[in-house]
């Protein structure tokens, strides 16, 4: 309430390990990535949560991304793993799950978040490094992160590797900008290719997002999405 020069004793959002939050017969642990942000005067978390295997592992699928908030109690589910939709495994890649490192921000009246996943169409799978190419997906919340839209795949490329998002905190109302990375072949070959010839570099790409073209109906309970995404959804590049 000082511009940072004093700070109250915080309060638990999740306990890093532990027993973890048990959600329709999962056990979820904390993984990488984590996001916050303010909604008016209440915040609110983003956290990667990975479902911990019988040997004590959390790289099993069925992970999701959790949302806290002091305005609702316990946690809401934004994204979750399923078959049809995301990749079975983690990837084969050092620090990811199917589904993580959440971002999140405000557009007006709307949470808007975006985040890495592992889509499951082979054609997205690397010949040379044999790993699946990952994607940016987005949801959105109307009601203050208790619910979420259906995700909507943003990158949806099956030759290009894009990951780690940063939404905006705060965005025009209707609008959300969102940059990420993309490379042409997945994992640790930002800088380099495989064959060390370093012919790969990373790019850094922004785009601004139109969100009632993304989500035309804005219906929580839609069992599909148009894609590929209308072009009026996306524009990237300079002058926005």
């Amino acid at each position: 309430t000082d511009n940072g020069t004093t700070w109250d004793s915080g309060r638990l959002v999740l306990r890093g390990r532990g027993t973890g939050v048990v959600m329709e017969g999962d056990t979820l642990l904390k993984w990488i990535g984590s996001d916050a942000v303010y909604f008016g005067e209440t915040p609110v978390v983003a956290i990667s949560m990975a479902r911990r295997a019988t040997d004590s592992s959390v790289f099993s699928s069925p992970c999701r991304i959790l949302v806290w908030s002091p305005a609702f109690s316990g946690y809401a589910t934004a994204a979750k793993w399923d078959s049809l939709t995301y990749w079975n495994g983690d990837g084969g890649q050092t620090n990811h799950v199917v589904i993580g490192y959440p971002s999140i921000g405000v557009s007006g009246n709307l949470l808007v978040m975006s985040y890495t996943a592992f889509p499951r169409r082979l054609e997205a799978i690397d010949t040379v490094t044999n790993n699946p190419r990952a994607d940016i997906f987005m949801t959105q919340s109307t009601d203050g992160g208790q619910t979420w839209a259906l995700p909507v795949n943003l990158t949806n490329t099956d030759d290009l590797d894009e990951r780690y998002s940063s939404i905006s905190k705060w965005n025009p109302p209707g609008f959300a900008y969102v940059q990420w990375q993309e490379t042409i072949y997945p994992g640790h070959f930002s800088a380099a290719s495989p064959d060390n010839n370093f012919k790969e570099v990373a790019k850094q790409k922004v785009a601004k997002i139109t969100l009632n073209n993304l989500f035309p109906l804005n219906n929580l309970s839609a069992l599909s999405v148009t894609t590929p995404i209308p072009a009026i959804a996306i524009k990237q590049g300079t002058g926005f």
